[in-house]
């Protein structure tokens, strides 16, 4: 695409922008049509041939036509171009709106391809910026034929390198001996060699981490969380019950609309729950990965096709996942944090998909050596000092736990077996939770990282260069101050999910030599 030069997304963007409005209206259809199935029954349907029922439906297509034509009318007036290191779209209709991101600010560049989009040979472009008042949507959306996509993303990718480097090569030019043109060296001493791939081909050409079925398989076998899986199994087996119900007693069901609902209720329930058991074989499809300079490019997708690139400098931090079943197989599973990541649903950046710990110390040397060492750091557990600390609030639920049980039990007498179990029991959850909590959770530090340990039965890290910290918050009750231990919180740019990061308890004189250290490194990574 030639610079100054503007043009339109693609006229598909208009029947995607209808989708979701004509899902709903096919909904609200379904649903009227279900409560009232007993009524069209016996209805001989005359009332669709009255004058009423005719104005009815044309007003409803006169709507339609409407909105179509408003939509027509903005995708016909709505120009992109790429002018002066800028994107600017402009919207010329009655009132006309300018909206200009500078190609030095924007974070990372996505893409995505529905089913829609696969049929219709079109592909959906995302920029997102370093901006936190927008870090939690996407900034910028545009639909391509894909052909045309590619080459936008590698125009930006290119301009944004050009922009970002000019700098850093120079100086990279001096420090390296002649004959070592294709050599990128690390602040921390480790080198990836690029060979032909630092040589402008395109993103689909050459990936350094590909994935084969087996490994999608075992992905997907530890992603999978508890919860859901006994969500699942519970959800199943009511659908069987609620069939065989019907079966053995249909005369004690009041109508087929009734037991309808009563098999969708329970469908619905199990199906979700197994898509959210099984959606990790499916989403992460053709998983690849490959460094190249300074970006990350990342593609999976089945259903839906997904592409990122991610420049190197904009990464705000790194979280490492392993669930219950991972933590026991010592499986990890790693996944970038910048601007613009996990701001819509299901819009995950994962870098590294379940592995052993040496496969994963091998594709972070790949694809982002700068966060390797601090991959291996270790976390300390929270201070012991931390159970008198958390005295207090447990009083206060145990106390208020009791008064509720009392209450209870003054009103239904009958029930107060039943009434003291439950409140045991939740007492009994909750410190079994605080003793998993104190077992699992602790802080790491370095010259450069601060690591966060977080969870339960799982286990989540965040790893946060110091200079990519935007504020320290810490807070303590009258008896962490007597025993000298604090918590608090760190902020990251990034969206409203991931910009906030709790520290669990820690001794209190650590907060200076974290506050020195973000003075010290602010800005770098």
């Amino acid at each position: 695409m030639k610079e100054n030069s503007r043009f339109r997304n693609h006229i598909s963007i208009v029947l995607e922008q209808f989708g979701s409005f004509f899902y709903i209206i096919l909904i609200m259809a379904v649903s009227g049509i279900a409560q009232n199935l007993e009524t069209l029954k016996e209805a001989d349907f005359q009332f669709l041939h009255t004058s009423e029922t005719l104005a009815g439906a044309a007003v409803c297509l006169l709507v339609v036509l409407l909105l179509i034509g408003r939509n027509l009318f903005v995708w016909a007036k709505t120009y992109i171009s790429i002018q002066d290191n800028a994107i600017v779209i402009e919207r010329n209709t009655i009132n006309k709106r300018k909206h200009t991101i500078g190609i030095k600010n924007i974070s990372n560049i996505n893409t995505e391809q529905n089913l829609f989009e696969m049929l219709m040979g079109t592909c959906k472009v995302k920029l997102d910026t370093n901006s936190l008042s927008t870090a939690d949507k996407t900034d910028v959306k545009i639909v391509l034929k894909k052909k045309a996509a590619n080459q936008f993303c590698e125009q930006v990718t290119g301009m944004l390198l050009q922009q970002q480097g000019t700098a850093e090569k120079e100086q990279h030019k001096e420090a390296q001996p002649e004959g070592k043109e294709n050599r990128k060296i690390y602040s921390k001493g480790h080198t990836v060699i690029h060979s032909l791939r630092e040589g402008g081909l395109s993103p689909d050409k050459v990936y350094d981490i590909t994935t084969d079925f087996g490994a999608l398989f075992v992905h997907g076998v530890f992603s999978i969380s508890i919860l859901s899986l006994l969500i699942t199994i519970a959800g199943g087996v009511g659908a069987v019950v609620v069939i065989v119900e019907i079966v053995r007693a249909p005369e004690g069901v009041e109508t087929i609309v009734g037991a309808l609902a009563s098999i969708l209720i329970a469908g619905s329930v199990f199906f979700s729950a197994l898509w959210d058991t099984v959606k990790d074989f499916i989403q992460y499809y053709d998983f690849r990965a490959r460094r190249e300079k300074d970006k990350i490019y990342i593609r999976y997708g089945f259903f839906k096709k997904v592409g990122y690139t991610i420049p190197v400098d904009k990464i705000q931090a790194l979280k490492i996942h392993q669930t219950w079943l991972a933590r026991i197989a010592g499986r990890y599973m790693v996944e970038v944090v910048n601007v613009g990541m996990n701001d819509e649903a299901g819009q995950k950046a994962f870098l590294v998909l379940y592995s052993k710990k040496e496969q994963l110390k091998e594709t972070l040397h790949t694809l982002l050596p700068e966060f390797e060492e601090a991959a291996s750091m270790e976390t300390g557990r929270q201070p012991k000092a931390v159970w008198a600390a958390w005295i207090l609030p447990f009083s206060i639920f145990a106390v208020f736990t009791a008064a509720v049980c009392v209450t209870c039990i003054s009103y239904k007498p009958s029930y107060a077996l039943w009434i003291l179990s439950g409140e045991t029991g939740i007492l009994v959850l909750t410190l079994l939770c605080m003793i998993l909590r104190y077992r699992t959770a602790g802080v790491g530090m370095d010259e450069a990282f601060l690591k966060i340990c977080r969870g339960y039965m799982g286990r989540r890290y965040i790893l946060i260069p110091y200079g990519r910290i935007q504020y320290l918050e810490t807070s303590q009750n009258f008896v962490a101050r007597r025993c000298g231990i604090e918590k608090g919180e760190v902020n990251l740019l990034a969206s409203a999910g991931e910009a906030s990061q709790a520290l669990p308890y820690f001794y209190a004189e650590y907060t200076g030599q974290i506050k020195e250290k973000m003075v010290a490194n602010c800005g770098q990574l």
